[in-house]
């Protein structure tokens, strides 16, 4: 069960709950197929939507490649983009949300162009560097593709922006003597954020359950592609300083050291599509201290085995109502039990009023119940001085078990179509159906009731029952 980490030696320091993801990576309208894209984009909504309302966040941020698209959609496309983005990760009042931008939202340094990181910061409010302060804690989101330290516009804005806060950290830090304007309030080593990993040559010394495979790890990582380069990585960590760093990229968890004394988490991709044991960072922060938590999500397989008991429980339930309500009806555990074991029953079932019976068995005549209409034997018993009965056999194979009266089937009793396909138990009332069961052949039973109550299209029903091919067995009316 995931939980906010507990801060040892807080002093009385106010607390900051954050949480922080990567890589949604929200497909678009060129990659992957619809239902992938469908069942992705639910499971984060889910997944995000729990954290946002058992944990309460204050802060949220994410970490880059929100969208997996971004950086070659039109605007048209960009805005839909953006607007599901805000319909899946919406937060509540009390939470705020920050991003960082990734490659796949802007492009990777040589594909970016000024336009692309403009639009990403103005419609997700996401500067290339950015100082934030809550509660006296400070953190700075940075646009690691702004980094390649090539004199580029966009990375040279980034530079002298970095450059800046790092004069205003040491002001306040007092290292350095400088205007009281350009002070923080208060200050404590921040906190940094970006989307690519500092530089480390692989994954290899990365022992997390949810790090990347064997395999992966003995990939050397290819500088301003899987990671910052070095020189970049340099700059940063001299001009900041920060006491932990939290980023994304690579999909994988990863925990290092750099410097003796600054750590790095590489937080693995929020999004089941790129990773099967997806996870999210829980941090506790003071102006001091903090203390970080991973929670892992359910493993792939937990997920689609969760579908597939789900779907199956979905499926049958309808099935086991119904066919209860069906032996409930046909007098299952109501008769009364004959010698053979059997039950002595005069069918009471369910379904299509006002329809004549086929094949003549309105005309049947109560001294024989073969007519004109109808040609077969009759077996007729009268065991009640109520109600004439029988059995009757048609030369299609049908039969009609039960009473008649006044030479019309009446009472209780069966009546199976041609060669014995389909039935109607249930009562009659001179000819036309009361109350029972219509069975159609390969298909399932529903009773007159729920289908009227919920104005069920029976052809429909048909089809649909047959997709699955069902038989369930109905009830054997036996007229003793």
């Amino acid at each position: 069960m995931c939980s906010w980490p507990k801060l040892l030696n807080n002093e009385g320091q106010k607390e900051l709950k954050v949480a922080l993801i990567a890589d949604t990576h929200l497909l678009g309208i060129r990659k992957g197929h619809w239902f992938d894209k469908l069942r992705r984009e639910w499971q984060m909504y889910r997944s995000f939507q729990t954290l946002m309302t058992l944990h309460e966040p204050e802060i949220v941020f994410i970490l880059g490649d929100i969208f997996d698209e971004a950086s070659f959609s039109t605007d048209e496309v960009y805005n839909v983009y953006v607007k599901r983005f805000f319909e899946l990760f919406h937060v509540k009042n009390n939470t705020e949300m920050f991003v960082v931008a990734g490659n796949h939202d802007i492009g990777f340094h040589y594909a970016m162009h000024p336009y692309l990181e403009y639009r990403f910061s103005q419609t997700l409010n996401a500067p290339s560097v950015r100082l934030l302060t809550k509660k006296n804690i400070h953190f700075v989101l940075i646009n690691s593709m702004a980094l390649e330290k090539d004199g580029c516009q966009i990375c040279r804005s980034a530079e002298i922006e970095i450059t800046r806060l790092s004069d205003k950290l040491k002001c306040s830090n007092g290292t350095v003597k400088c205007d009281r304007k350009n002070k923080l309030k208060k200050y404590s080593r921040p906190i940094l954020l970006q989307h690519f990993p500092l530089f480390r040559k692989n994954d290899a010394n990365c022992t997390e359950s949810n790090s990347a495979s064997t395999k992966e790890k003995q990939i050397i990582f290819k500088e301003k592609w899987d990671c910052l380069s070095k020189d970049a990585t340099e700059f940063v960590l001299n001009a900041l300083y920060p006491r932990v760093v939290f980023t994304g990229h690579t999909h994988h968890s990863c925990y290092s050291l750099h410097k003796s004394d600054i750590y790095e988490y590489t937080i693995p991709s929020f999004n089941w599509r790129n990773k099967a044991n997806p996870s999210f960072m829980m941090v506790v922060l003071t102006e001091k201290g903090y203390a970080a938590y991973s929670c892992q999500m359910p493993h792939e397989y937990v997920v689609i085995a969760t579908y597939i008991v789900s779907v199956t429980i979905i499926i049958l339930i309808p099935f086991i109502y119904l066919r209860k309500k069906s032996a409930t009806a046909c007098g299952r555990g109501d008769g009364e039990e004959d010698d053979d074991g059997g039950f002595s029953r005069r069918g009471q079932c369910g379904m299509q009023q006002g329809y004549p019976v086929p094949g003549g068995y309105n005309n049947i005549n109560s001294s024989s119940p073969a007519s004109t209409a109808a040609t077969g034997t009759a077996i007729t018993t009268n065991k009640s001085t109520h109600l004439n009965g029988g059995r009757f056999d048609f030369d299609d194979g049908g039969t009609y078990c039960g009473g008649w009266e006044d030479g019309k089937a009446h009472g209780h009793g069966v009546c199976t179509g041609p060669k014995g396909q389909g039935a109607y138990c249930g009562s009659w009332h001179y000819g036309f159906e009361v109350s029972g069961v219509y069975t159609w052949p390969r298909i399932s039973t529903l009773t007159l009731k729920q289908l009227t109550t919920y104005n069920i299209d029976v052809i429909n029903i048909e089809i649909l029952m047959q997709l699955f091919i069902v038989d369930i067995p109905w009830c054997i009316c036996h007229y003793s």
